[in-house]
């Protein structure tokens, strides 16, 4: 049960409150390159608590991927406190980080079904989400559109429901480090449905940055296949 609440608190709770805030205060072709980061800090997990031997390749990945992230920051990093937007990637990275965390604890999971496994965790998650959000909002004074609430909708489907549950089960079959190289699609979907859906703007040194963690990606994910 344990370790169900570990897997709920950094899968579930952090990061639905950190992405929610994060990206209200930058755009949603930057949110989907920093939580393009995922592997790098499970990666990262893996070699600090030893759960894993890494390759060289898997150190210059995570060398690589790091300084993406700071490509990312730099330009906005400032002494002014009231920078939202620094703020706003900052919450991101963490959310990236923790999610990291949940996916070396889901592979500690004893073997089961991942439908049950999912359910387990989403449920502990409610009992914390749900009171927090009467706590920290007023949730029954929301009006949804129709649209919003298609979004929900959808959002629950896939993202906290079909989504964990393919999740879980690849890392299951594969382990966190490969599983969490599937991330490496979210950068590039992520910033053409932000362009053409959102009318992003993507300036020359967000480009860079894409470009950088997408290589820093490639050899992890070269690094994890020659295991």
């Amino acid at each position: 049960m344990l370790l169900y609440a570990g897997i709920a608190f950094f899968e579930a709770v952090i990061p639905f409150f950190l992405i929610g805030w994060g990206q209200q205060r930058v755009s949603s072709s930057m949110a989907s390159i920093i939580m393009g980061t995922v592997p790098i800090f499970t990666l990262l997990i893996l070699f600090l608590f030893k759960v894993s031997r890494l390759r060289l390749m898997h150190f210059i990945s995570i060398g690589v991927g790091f300084v993406g992230i700071l490509l990312i920051i730099l330009p906005s990093l400032t002494i002014d406190i009231t920078n939202q937007s620094l703020w706003g990637m900052a919450a991101l990275i963490f959310a990236s980080l923790s999610f990291a965390i949940s996916l070396v604890l889901i592979e500690k999971l004893p073997s089961m079904s991942s439908v049950l496994a999912m359910r387990n965790i989403l449920f502990i998650a409610s009992i914390v989400l749900i009171p927090a959000s009467f706590i920290l909002e007023s949730p029954l004074s929301i009006r949804l559109t129709f649209i919003e609430m298609l979004c929900l909708l959808i959002l629950g489907i896939f993202h906290a429901g079909i989504v964990y549950m393919m999740f879980n089960l690849l890392i299951q079959q594969s382990g966190a480090a490969f599983a969490s190289l599937t991330n490496y699609f979210v950068p590039v979907i992520g910033v053409i449905l932000g362009t053409v859906l959102l009318g992003d703007q993507i300036d020359s040194k967000t480009w860079l940055a894409l470009v950088v963690i997408l290589i820093s990606l490639l050899l992890g994910s070269i690094a994890s296949k020659s295991i």
